[in-house]
């Protein structure tokens, strides 16, 4: 295999006018680490583990950011183990964005402010904080990257919107909120709702953007989901303009059961990579300074890809290189990609089997409850009666397991396709009660769960395609 160049790559492209970064959005992703990428004597060593990936890279994402807080003597420590050149973004604490918290990664004063109810919670969501202690988050954070704004090394602030997170007025506040509370810093904002660049809303979005002083992240990632974001390629500051790559990895993108590290499993070929460096270089022509970060970010799938694309944007470089053949072929990735491979397919049938097993144990039990309650007295008839409920308790569970490994909008649609289902079935059931007092045909009570099934159907359609 040819050896692909990984030596960091120098920060002004040839034939580029802006100046391009290219890097990935984590240094420390446990399958990075095991994939053979950073050599053994310093792949656990945290100092040595960024010095190394920083003679390789301009830039990287600090992504630990997100579960929490930055403190300065962390963020010291990460000024202090790169050269002078390099740049640190930073994704926003989770709270910041909408997002829930889990209350064990909140500071111990801000966790004891909350009710005992909330702070009980596996989740605490923005609303549930008072308004000064979810500001007090912001300026902790803003204080914690002090050494690095201090040193010059602080690149930008990614505030990653959820995919819950539609276009609206209120959702616009909740933008200028966090500018307003991270001063001074840059900002880029990254969408994972559709609605806000549909043909309808995006020059509306973009325009927002761009009034305001804020940069828009442009992605690349699968397609098709009510969260995919089309791949255009625009800046909204001339300042900065940052492009996110997390792959193109659908079968896993909304998968439930999956690790964040499983959804970004893919390796993007040279050709999907050479689809990108027409809007690169449109980019390049609006933009002070380019950011192209890989997020796909499983074994050493994004530290390969992101020298691959430095490789393609300066196609003349002649850096020594870093051969990483033997790092593709290693026994610790293959084996991950087997376990990786095995987990998948095991998700993907267990809700399949335990599901279609109760369904067709409750047709069963229904069949026979039917046939044998007549022929069998107390107390013995009502358990007859009531065995039908066992395998439908067994179907809900199945279907509880597997609402609880989805994503947020996934569990939001269906919520309202349940909310949908079992009520529409109610007001069916209770206005066919008043046509049997008319005349109508007396209908058996194990048409009720088909119905709602029916309908949770149906709900769950509507949601997903006013989502969509």
């Amino acid at each position: 295999m040819t050896p692909v160049c990984t030596e960091r790559k120098p920060i002004a492209f040839k034939g580029f006018k802006g100046k391009l970064l290219v890097g990935t959005c984590s240094w420390t992703d446990p399958t990075l680490i095991e994939s053979g990428w950073y050599p053994e004597r310093i792949k656990d060593d945290a100092d040595k583990r960024l010095r190394y990936y920083a003679e390789h890279f301009p830039i990287v994402e600090n992504d630990a950011a997100f579960y929490a807080l930055p403190s300065q003597k962390q963020a010291l420590l990460w000024a202090e183990r790169t050269p002078d050149e390099f740049v640190m973004n930073f994704k926003a604490f989770a709270t910041l964005t909408t997002h829930p918290t889990d209350p064990k990664r909140l500071p111990k004063d801000i966790r004891e402010a909350l009710p005992k109810e909330t702070a009980a919670k596996r989740r605490v969501y923005p609303k549930d904080f008072p308004k000064d202690a979810r500001e007090e988050l912001f300026a902790r954070y803003w204080v914690g990257l002090e050494p690095l704004r201090k040193a010059g090394k602080l690149g930008a602030i990614l505030l990653q919107y959820p995919d819950w997170f539609v276009i609206s007025k209120a959702n616009k506040d909740e933008i200028l909120h966090a500018r307003e509370l991270l001063p001074d810093d840059r900002l880029a904002v990254e969408f994972r709702n559709a609605t806000w660049m549909s043909e309808r809303n995006r020059a509306e979005t973009l325009s927002f953007l761009e009034e305001h002083g804020l940069t828009y992240v442009a992605v690349d990632e699968p397609q098709g989901f009510p969260s995919s974001i089309p791949p255009v390629a625009a800046v909204t500051s001339p300042a900065l303009a940052i492009v996110r790559f997390h792959g193109r990895n659908a079968d896993n993108w909304k998968k439930p059961g999956l690790t964040a590290a499983e959804r970004f499993d893919y390796s993007y070929k040279k050709k999907e990579l050479e689809e990108w460096l027409p809007k690169i270089r449109e980019i390049a022509e609006r933009a002070k300074e380019i950011h192209l970060l890989m997020n796909n970010c499983y074994g050493d799938k994004a530290v390969t890809n992101a020298a691959e694309l430095a490789k393609l944007l300066d196609p003349g470089d002649k850096l020594p290189c870093h051969n990483v053949a033997n790092v593709r072929q290693s026994p610790a990735t293959k084996e991950t990609d087997r376990r990786t491979f095995m987990s998948q397919q095991s998700a993907a049938r267990a809700y399949t089997r335990e599901f279609g097993v109760a369904m067709a144990w409750y047709v069963i039990v229904v069949l026979a409850s039917i046939t044998l309650v007549g022929g069998v007295g107390q107390p013995i008839k009502t358990l007859v009666a009531l065995a039908p409920v066992i395998p439908a308790t067994f179907a809900l569970f199945a279907y509880l397991r597997f609402v609880s490994r989805m994503d947020e909008l996934g569990q939001r649609i269906q919520l309202e396709a349940l909310a949908f289902g079992f009520g529409a079935a109610g007001m069916l059931t209770f206005a066919y009660g008043f046509l049997e007092n008319a005349g109508f045909p007396q209908l058996s009570y194990i048409w009720v769960f088909p119905l709602m099934i029916a309908l949770w159907s149906i709900g769950g359609a509507i949601a997903y395609y006013r989502y969509r």
